[in-house]
């Protein structure tokens, strides 16, 4: 099964878990959630990249700018790399999530991460989000 379509997924692990995808033909990813789900940094949609490297498993790679909301100014590029197994319309797997500052230094991390996904089609319902009690930090 590919992954090509759309999908709703957590980032457990991440400081806001909820995330919307788009994994398109091209292998280009989009990656959304809300904007203000960080209260000090503005970031709301990450752009990316996915391969397939077996019949059922894919690696992806995305990356947000992040913007200090008090200054409106840029402050960190996140970069996420993982790999997700799929099994139906479900996926997950284990990513990394980490913080360059704007010179491309480390600034934070890697976190570790899971990624658990369910492909949004016309008779999928509301996913569930998963616990929101092991944040980054």
């Amino acid at each position: 099964m590919s992954i090509r379509g759309a999908w709703y997924f957590d980032a457990i692990g991440a400081r806001f878990l909820p995330h919307s995808a788009a994994f398109h033909k091209d292998g280009l990813l989009h990656v959304t959630f809300p904007d203000a789900a960080e209260k000090d940094r503005s970031a709301g949609m990450g752009i990316g990249i996915w391969e397939q490297v077996r019949s059922n498993e894919y690696k992806l790679k995305f990356i947000e700018n992040n913007a200090v909301r008090a200054t409106n100014q840029p402050e960190t590029t996140l970069i996420v790399e993982g790999k997700v197994s799929i099994n139906g319309d479900k996926f997950e797997g284990p990513a990394t999530a980490t913080y360059y500052d704007m010179q491309g230094n480390l600034s934070e991390g890697p976190y570790p991460a899971t990624l658990k996904g369910q492909r949004i089609t016309f008779s999928s319902h509301p996913p569930i989000m998963e616990r929101m009690d092991v944040l980054w930090f």
